[in-house]
């Protein structure tokens, strides 16, 4: 899963050279230009997944096991269990937009220089650190364990083992046979793919959070992501929670819908207590991975604003030099004393507001906006909402 992948020729995760250089042998890239500097080395970049088996597994496994499920009519009768599964599909989605981002967020970093350069041999140790833990043998534990809750689903909703191995229920293993195994299966793979991603995403968190607290970071004054240059790691936070926001959105609309539908209230107050958990847990993996970014970003914009604030003192003195001697300057030094003041105060403007956060205003209505059903559901001002859509439903059928 790299963000982009390299020719045979290159080393696994580095960027090959455009142009002509990238045909010429390396000692003749760097004669390109006269005078030219020789190309900086190649950049490695993070693997989200090493095992070409787990990628697969994480590619292929929402889609293929819905078309099964779908083909085999499992859920014909179980808008809920449909939903679910539409769900697990959209958060796999979700997943791999982020798994995109990974790489380039923590490359961007480097290339923008908001590493500083003496930590750039560390920083290379740190991406390699995040890679092997993200696909270490620690990983598949999470997997593991919802794997077991998935394959336990089923003696539970049988009524037991042993009702379930010989029983004749409608969900007893002998009364379904090779279409219950199948489904077992379906439903493990799926509980494997969760549990990998899940594990992805607490790496990410992690080590967001330490970059912080092991290196040198340097905020940009004026840069156009209005972040500081820090606005990659706010970006792929904000799709970590977005993964804990798509189930909160399924149990929110099933907390409201559940009754109407023929459920009951069987289900609400464990999807209640589910939903207010996700709903807590969606801002924690959005802001505590950047806390220690944020308070960088104060230190350093406290160290800048000292210079700013120079800036503004050099304004007071040149305003008070242009006043106090306008008459004995001459028209164009006027102009130019004038113009230097504007000048200082274009620059002061531009610098007055540094930014703490990496994070933006379009990056905070994104994640206000994913959080707004969930948060409506808990609340119960969903209910108007969804009235008024039943309401116009059964007005369409009668019309």
């Amino acid at each position: 899963m790299e963000a982009t992948p390299a020719p045979a020729s290159l080393p696994a995760g580095s960027r090959p050279t455009s142009g002509a250089a990238a045909a010429a042998p390396p000692d003749e890239a760097a004669r390109t230009l006269p005078g030219a500097a020789a190309p900086p080395p190649a950049r490695r970049l993070i693997r989200v997944v090493t095992n070409p088996w787990l990628e697969r597994l994480l590619l292929a496994a929402p889609i293929v096991v819905a078309a099964v499920l779908a083909w085999f009519g499992f859920f014909t009768d179980d808008p809920m269990y449909a939903t679910g599964l539409v769900t697990v599909i959209a958060a796999f989605v979700v997943f791999h937009i982020f798994a995109r981002r990974i790489p380039d967020a923590f490359d961007v970093l480097r290339v923008r220089g908001v590493i500083a350069p003496a930590d750039l041999p560390r920083f290379d140790a740190f991406e390699g650190d995040t890679e092997r833990l993200m696909n270490g043998r620690l990983g598949l534990l999470p997997g593991i364990v919802f794997m077991a809750f998935a394959i336990a689903r089923f003696p539970t909703a049988a009524g037991g083992l042993d009702r379930f191995l010989v029983g004749d229920g409608a969900r007893s293993l002998g009364r379904a046979g090779p279409l219950m195994l199948a489904d077992m299966v379906a439903e493990a793979l799926l509980g494997l793919a969760l549990g990998l991603v899940l594990w992805r995403m607490l790496v990410v968190a992690v080590k967001v959070r330490e970059l912080g607290t092991r290196f040198d970071l340097r905020l940009q004054l004026n840069h156009p992501d209005r972040c500081g240059g820090f606005r990659p790691l706010g970006d792929i936070c904000l799709w970590n929670a977005l993964l804990v926001t798509v189930p909160a959105i399924f149990l929110a609309a099933w907390v409201v819908l559940a009754p109407r539908m023929g459920y009951g209230t069987t289900y609400v107050g464990l999807h209640t207590a589910f939903l207010g958990v996700l709903a807590v847990l969606a801002p924690v993996t959005f802001i505590a991975p950047l806390w220690t970014i944020h308070q960088t970003m104060v230190r350093e914009a406290s160290r800048l604003r000292v210079e700013v604030e120079q800036l503004g003192q050099q304004i007071d003195r040149l305003s008070r030099d242009l006043l106090e001697r306008s008459d004995e300057l001459t028209p164009d030094q006027v102009a130019a004393l004038a113009r230097d003041v504007e000048v200082r105060q274009e620059s002061y403007k531009r610098s007055e507001k540094i930014p703490t956060w990496p994070i933006d205003l379009g990056l905070a209505v994104r994640f206000g906006t994913s959080q707004a059903i969930p948060l409506l559901s808990l609340t119960g001002l969903s209910k108007p909402i969804v009235d008024a859509v039943a309401g116009l439903a059964k007005l369409v059928e009668t019309g």
